[in-house]
């Protein structure tokens, strides 16, 4: 399936939500038990999943949406994520890469009645703490620096650096999945906004105003937590994946040897096995 045919497959639906309009696709599966909402990473476009969608829908009912610019902190976010799926009567799995991981565990704090699970992969612990903490304050440094840099650069030249940078993530992926994700990485960037890249840089550094998490937040989803850790992912240290393991009840712990910070995303095949077998076993 292609970008195109994937929009037209799963069109766009809007609601209003908190007075502003929430825009999402969202897959019906009749014969689906669970619904899954996928949360992706920094870049913040969903399509970024649309290869996870168009798979999980086989399975599943599936959601999925951008960081709006209309609810501009992890907050509001949050809370308009909530609001939504109460309005569709629905109790879901969030499945979230990297950023989309600290978004689904603020969800949960916020708003565990509708949470049903989580499935996370390559991201850290939202907490002020240790190699969560060190990661958090690292990251608020680099995204206040692109700010400035966006602000003053012709924004073509700082997507070419975006690039440049995700590029040197890839060096983890097989050739296979390098090639699918750089077609598609020029694509998405074609889409991506100086006003949108702004945005997410804010969404990115106000995750650190959100270090309040507790292993009590998740107790309730004892058994129902699966963290796919990638362990030649760089983006985070070994001190601060096992503290992601440790603010869990019983996760399911998938440790992938290669495929660096991307590879959730790349092997969508081996990812999704492993996904629909951990919620299948708990319909």
């Amino acid at each position: 399936m292609t970008l195109e045919q994937f929009h037209k497959t799963y069109p766009q639906q809007t609601k209003k939500i908190n007075g502003k309009d929430f825009v999402y696709r969202y897959y019906k599966n009749k014969n689906a038990k669970s619904t899954i909402v996928l949360l992706t990473g920094g870049i913040g476009l969903s399509d970024l999943f649309f290869m996870h969608f168009d798979r999980f829908a086989k399975d599943f009912s599936v959601i999925t949406f951008d960081y709006l610019m209309c609810y501009p902190t992890m907050a509001e976010f949050a809370d308009a994520v909530a609001v939504l799926m109460k309005e569709l009567d629905l109790k879901v799995w969030l499945v979230g890469q990297s950023l989309g991981g600290a978004a689904a565990q603020i969800i949960t704090k916020r708003h565990p009645e509708i949470v049903g699970g989580l499935v996370l992969s390559n991201t850290a612990a939202v907490q002020n703490s240790g190699g969560s903490k060190e990661y958090f304050d690292g990251m608020k440094k680099r995204q206040s620096k692109s700010r400035r840099l966006i602000k003053i650069v012709p924004f073509g030249l700082a997507k070419k650096a975006m690039m440049k940078t995700i590029r040197k993530k890839m060096d983890k992926l097989p050739p296979k999945h390098k090639e699918t994700f750089e077609g598609m990485a020029d694509v998405l960037f074609k889409m991506l906004t100086k006003e949108y890249e702004l945005h997410m840089i804010d969404m990115l550094i106000d995750c650190g105003n959100h270090l309040n998490i507790s292993k009590k937040d998740f107790e309730f989803l004892s058994n129902r937590v699966m963290l796919v850790i990638n362990e030649d992912d760089e983006t985070f240290s070994a001190e601060t994946k096992q503290q992601l393991i440790d603010v869990m009840t019983k996760p399911k712990v998938v440790k992938e040897k290669d495929g660096g910070h991307l590879g959730a995303l790349m092997d969508v095949e081996n990812y999704a096995a492993s996904v629909v077998g951990y919620i299948k076993e708990r319909e």
